[in-house]
């Protein structure tokens, strides 16, 4: 009978295991030292090597000539271990074997001497499942087993172990395998049994495989049932993935907001037969890439890709703000825990790109300080501006007044006011008021020097000070989220100190003549076009 390649490729010795090097060195070094626990803890997820590691203990323990710490594979006990032969080595699927009973025949076993090894083995497998009155059951013998018997315990959820039993045994927490080693695994693996695997397809399964190797293993098995030539476009057509060309024009579609582009690629994924709830799952992963870009020191460390896979992700996180990307996995992930809920998934899925794509149809906080975050980069970088290249970007914004340090030679300047009406020329930054009052106009002045964004946006707004307190007039509640951002609500606080010489505490409150209105995006690109600043936004 054919047998699975994950089954005919599992290590026979601790140096064959891939990726646990710390745990399996420090498990041969016991065994050669004859310092073995009556009880062993293993933890981790799926596929890492958790009942790979109990077999080739439960083999080096009885073997009769130990090599290093590792089981010969050529005596007798090595022999029949590994063709189930002898009975002294038990693996026990705590799944379907949970009660009470099953434990108390186990202990009964227990008591019995081994027939033909050194020690009774029990591997028991998936161990959280046992029930509480099975492991109540469990305990006693746990604790002090007969010299005889070793207990291997494994589990991808210890956090639903008692503490009772963690407390028993010397734990080993099995690490999820980098996608670089599982890939190396791989090429290694298909070249012994024959297989033609291309190094892109290799990293493709391990990325797929998240840290497992019996998963690549499976991939990679699928694959040489369709051909003996592995490639990447190979791998994704018989995973089912959609491929790293598709999410780029996704991601690509987003940046543009070409919601057609987008709904005509997910149609044809969906055409051909691709599961979209897992293409929503690499559509967030593929933007976490971006967002690990905009944020890590050393991005490549996190990326098991060609490089020139790695610099088509990288320019496209240049595109996005990180408050963008964060928003944009945040509404994928929302959209996920709706595929569990029976909605159609094609429809689920292409709401939310829709969604992504028009931004004016996503009225959350979240998604308003996102556009707000991406007009900013774009003023900030001139583009899309009307302001010739050659104008400094600095004093000169259009729209903010200036002090003219030659008063002498040239007329003052007059500072537009919130109605439209010229005020007379501003004193010079600094001045003490007079009586008390309080300029607005002034205030904004400054800050059109230090945030040409919040300028525009607070065109037309007003303010009063009240002691320690400024509180300013605006309708823009888009204003009022970015007001608890540092940078911006200390660009305000300073330059009000500029202007009064002091620090007030800032809050922003709605005037009750228009406090039925909100302020939008386009409320924030109207105020930008009054203020003389023009921003096209492709």
């Amino acid at each position: 009978m054919h047998q699975v390649l994950y089954r005919k490729c599992r290590p026979k010795t601790f140096a064959e295991v891939i990726g646990q090097d710390a745990i399996t060195t420090t498990l041969q070094n016991q065994i050669k030292t004859a310092r073995v626990a009556h009880a062993y803890l293993f933890t981790g997820s799926r596929g890492t090597g958790k009942t790979t590691c109990a077999k080739i203990m439960a083999k080096a323990v009885n073997c009769l000539s130990p090599a290093d710490g590792n089981p010969c594979l050529v005596c007798e006990n090595c022999k029949g271990i590994e063709n189930d032969s002898i009975l002294d080595v038990v693996e026990i699927d705590a799944a379907s074997n949970n009660g009470v009973d099953n434990i108390r025949e186990l202990r009964e076993q227990a008591g019995f001497a081994p027939a033909a090894a050194k020690y009774r083995v029990y591997i028991i497998d998936e161990v959280h499942m046992l029930s509480t009155g099975a492991f109540n059951a469990l305990l006693k013998t746990l604790e002090e087993p007969p010299a005889h018997v070793l207990f291997i315990l494994a589990t991808t959820d210890v956090n639903k172990l008692p503490l009772t039993v963690l407390s028993r045994c010397q734990r080993f927490d099995f690490k999820r395998i980098p996608a670089g080693v599982i890939a190396r695994g791989l090429l290694d693996i298909a070249g012994k049994n024959g297989f033609e695997l291309e190094p892109p397809a290799a990293l493709l399964i391990a990325r797929m495989a998240d840290g497992g190797m019996r998963d690549a293993l499976s991939i990679l098995e699928k694959c040489t049932g369709i051909s003996g030539r592995i490639t990447e476009e190979l791998v994704a057509r018989a995973s089912g993935a959609a491929g790293q060309e598709y999410l780029s024009r996704l991601c690509g579609a987003v940046y543009r907001q070409d919601a057609g582009d987008a709904l005509q690629i997910i149609d044809q994924l969906h055409n051909d037969s691709k599961d979209m709830g897992g293409l929503c799952d690499e559509l967030i992963s593929h933007f976490r890439g971006l967002m690990i870009i905009k944020t890590a020191k050393s991005p490549r460390e996190f990326f098991a890709c060609a490089d020139s896979e790695y610099v088509e992700i990288t320019e496209q996180a240049e595109q996005f703000t990180l408050e963008r990307i964060l928003h944009i996995i945040d509404m994928l992930a929302k959209s996920r825990e709706r595929f569990s809920k029976g909605n159609s998934g094609r429809i689920e899925l292409e709401a939310v790109m829709l969604r992504l794509c028009v931004p004016g149809q996503e009225a959350s906080v979240t998604a308003l300080l996102a556009r707000v975050a991406e007009l900013e980069r774009l003023v900030l970088a001139g583009a899309g501006s009307t302001r010739p290249q050659d104008q400094p970007v600095g004093d000169d914004v259009p729209g903010v007044p200036q002090v003219n340090s030659d008063a002498d030679d040239s007329p003052p300047l007059k500072t537009p006011t919130p109605s439209g009406r010229l005020s007379e020329p501003p004193r010079p930054f600094g001045a003490p008021l007079p009586g008390g009052e309080f300029n607005w106009s002034e205030v904004l002045a400054a800050l059109g020097k230090t945030s040409p964004l919040l300028y525009g946006m607070l065109a037309g707004s007003s303010a009063r000070a009240e002691g320690e307190a400024l509180t300013i007039l605006t309708t823009s509640t888009t204003f009022a989220g970015m007001l608890r951002q540092d940078q911006h609500y200390n660009a305000v606080v300073s330059a009000a100190k500029t202007v009064t010489g002091r620090e007030y505490r800032i809050a922003a409150e709605k005037p009750e003549s228009r406090a039925g209105s909100a302020g939008t995006a386009e409320d924030l690109m109207n105020n930008f076009r009054q203020s003389g600043i023009d921003i096209k936004i492709n």
